[in-house]
């Protein structure tokens, strides 16, 4: 029974597999117009120009949190930071973020193809503007993490230490991309080497006591460790879990595996579900696996 079950397991990934994504050429940057412009060229930011973000505020925090690293990340690239606006303004040239549903896509969209399905996506260009429309929230969020990524942005530039191409003036070619929903319904980044993350260590080598942990039964879940090796128990920075989920939701994943061996805080939980992400214990794969299937990246 135990071999039957994981045989059908494998041919229900490797059917999936025979659907996934490819990249043919580079894919950083590839969007941006370089050298003379043509008459179908958008310009996102010249002398006289800066594009708008246009976010409904009916739309999920996971959707307002992408725009404002897209925000950012155009200033990364052009030296000027976009507004984040709520109603786009006439005449003016605007980077929509909308999800399937909402009354304002144009009909050039065709977001009927993005009916039931799951985190599916479209960009867009329409007129002077640019459309990124979601089949579901997080769907419209890896369509600007993917918009970034075309612009420059190394989705792992927080580990990689890569600076995009700076432009002065920003233009980018005509788009029109639709992206079907994922092979693995989840996908999930899970850190190794967790025994080494938290803090504090004292001259020992050992994790110093923090009154956030004082209440725990460390012997009860920790494993004795040799002399000067650190307790796996301790806290994490609050920098470090924010870096942690924009990675994981750059690279287009929807589930994080956090540190297993300190208490995570409410704050930490609610951060990963307002950006996007299923936050579950690393145990909870072989579940995700019989629902959907999954890819983790350790």
């Amino acid at each position: 029974m135990k071999l039957k079950f994981i045989f059908l397991v494998s041919i229900f990934m490797f059917t999936n597999l025979l659907n996934a994504q490819s990249w043919e050429s580079v894919v950083r940057g590839s969007w941006v117009e370089k050298g003379s412009l043509n008459t179908k060229s958008i310009a996102l930011v010249d002398a006289s120009k800066l594009v708008d973000i246009i976010v409904s505020s009916k739309e999920h925090s996971c959707v307002r949190q992408a725009a404002f690293f897209l925000a950012a990340d155009i200033e990364k690239i052009t030296g000027k930071k976009p507004k984040i606006r709520t109603k786009a303004r006439k005449g003016k040239s605007a980077i929509h973020l909308s999800t399937y549903g909402a009354k304002n896509i144009p009909n050039e969209v065709n977001s009927k193809k993005l009916k039931v399905k799951w985190e599916a996506y479209i960009i867009k260009t329409v007129g002077s503007s640019v459309w990124l429309v979601g089949s579901n929230a997080r769907g419209t969020a890896f369509a600007v993490y993917t918009f970034s990524e075309r612009l420059g942005i190394d989705p792992l530039y927080h580990w990689t230490g890569y600076t995009p191409t700076k432009y002065p003036e920003l233009s980018i070619k005509t788009v029109n991309l639709f992206v079907d929903e994922p092979t693995f319904k989840f996908r999930g980044m899970y850190h190794d080497d967790k025994d080494l993350i938290p803090s504090l260590i004292n001259e020992k080598g050992y994790v110093a006591e923090d009154p956030k942990v004082a209440d725990i039964d460390k012997e009860s879940h920790i494993q004795k460790l040799e002399s000067g090796y650190p307790e796996q128990c301790g806290t994490v920075d609050m920098v470090w879990w924010k870096r942690f989920f924009e990675t994981a939701l750059r690279l287009r994943m929807n589930q994080v595996a956090p540190y297993v061996r300190e208490p995570r805080s409410f704050e930490v939980n609610k951060m990963a579900s307002d950006w996007g992400c299923f936050s579950v214990h690393i145990i909870m794969t072989c579940f995700f696996l019989i629902l959907g299937g999954m890819s983790v990246l350790a």
